[in-house]
């Protein structure tokens, strides 16, 4: 393989088992540890699969299935829009592609990175000029949003707008085009609430402000992981010793959105902080990988991942512990969930395809 990175590919494998050793913890209580395990095992099997057939592409081939990945994950998407206008199965089919009773996965999560994709791809093109540049843009991520804000599912909805914005301020539009963006945002908010958002969704935002005017309802879940995360003081009460997640404080998603208040509680701060090293140590790796691409074109789009990253793991971490409403966003490559974790796998892949064809190998 020409031009490995060890040390970004170190940081890959050392996130995937602290997500192992955390996600066994958090569901050792719930009888499920062994199923979780076993899926969660095949799940990184078939992202090291990806992950090995992406880099493996030929050269300058990314351009080239942009449009096709996009369009492919906008029409899973319209198939659940389908299931929820036929009212099709019960509300939790609306986010997934299932067959029977069986959920394979989320369209939600792949179309992420397809956005990355295609932003770059459009912002790139030296034809189009800025304005018509940003109104593609807009309509390639106007069309994702939509679809998943009707599901409902409202964080990945708001992900979605920030990859556009992220993506919008490091393409050469620059800062005046993502000020124009936010300001299309607010005008659209009015009739986005009456149309697209829920009465619970705009509870859990009033809840997350004042979790004490509903401790055993929505507020119930803020403030166990607040405590589950307190009283892991420094070092932390030990690996399958943790009270809150244990005895089933936490929610019964401790084991994917609540995975940080797991480590918290059980590796103390000093195993947060070893996380949050290693996400920055993922992060330096992505931008000294940017900064070598060959290509206009893959420099966005490994920026736009390390974006996308970014974004993830605060918004776990700060939902966990009070700073932003629970909205269900996944911590990258620790949290349980098949989607989430092959979405990472490919999101590496696209950043371990620009540093194999970068520049020129360095010593």
């Amino acid at each position: 393989m020409n031009n490995p990175h060890y040390p970004f590919l170190l940081t890959i494998i050392s996130l995937l088992l602290f997500g192992i050793i955390s996600i066994y913890s958090a569901s050792f209580s719930m009888q499920a540890s062994q199923v979780l395990m076993m899926k969660h095992f095949i799940f990184i099997g078939l992202g090291f699969i990806l992950f090995t057939l992406i880099i493996f592409l030929p050269r300058d081939s990314f351009q080239d299935i942009t449009s096709a990945f996009y369009w492919v994950s906008i029409s899973l998407l319209l198939v659940l829009l389908v299931y929820r206008i036929l009212h099709i199965g019960n509300e939790s089919v609306y986010r997934w592609i299932q067959i029977g009773s069986t959920k394979l996965f989320q369209p939600s999560e792949f179309i992420k990175i397809a956005l990355i994709l295609m932003l770059a791809k459009v912002y790139t093109n030296p034809k189009k000029s800025n304005w018509r540049a940003f109104f593609e843009g807009s309509m390639y991520s106007v069309l994702p949003f939509f679809l998943v804000m009707l599901q409902p599912d409202l964080g990945s909805a708001s992900i979605i707008l920030l990859i556009f914005l992220s993506m919008t301020f490091i393409s050469r539009l620059g800062f005046g085009y993502v000020l124009l963006s936010n300001g299309l945002m607010v005008l659209a908010f009015f009739p986005a609430r009456k149309y697209l958002i829920h009465d619970y969704q705009i509870q859990r935002i009033l809840t997350f402000l004042n979790p004490e005017a509903d401790p055993t309802g929505e507020g119930w879940s803020i403030m166990q992981a607040l405590i589950a995360i307190g009283s892991g003081g420094i070092h932390g009460k030990g690996f399958l010793q943790g009270t809150q997640s244990k005895m089933r404080f936490l929610p019964d998603t401790q084991y994917s959105d609540f995975i940080f208040s797991v480590i918290g509680e059980e590796f103390g701060l000093l195993g947060s902080l070893l996380l949050i090293v290693l996400f920055i140590a993922l992060l330096m790796c992505t931008l000294d990988i940017f900064l070598h691409s060959e290509s206009n074109y893959l420099k966005i789009v490994v920026l736009g991942v390390a974006c996308y990253w970014l974004i993830q793991f605060f918004t776990n971490i700060a939902m966990n512990i009070s700073l932003m409403p629970v909205t269900g966003i996944p911590l990258p490559f620790i949290s349980y969930g098949g989607s989430a974790l092959l979405t990472n796998f490919i999101a590496a892949g696209i950043v371990y395809y620009a540093q194999i064809h970068r520049k020129k190998i360095e010593f």
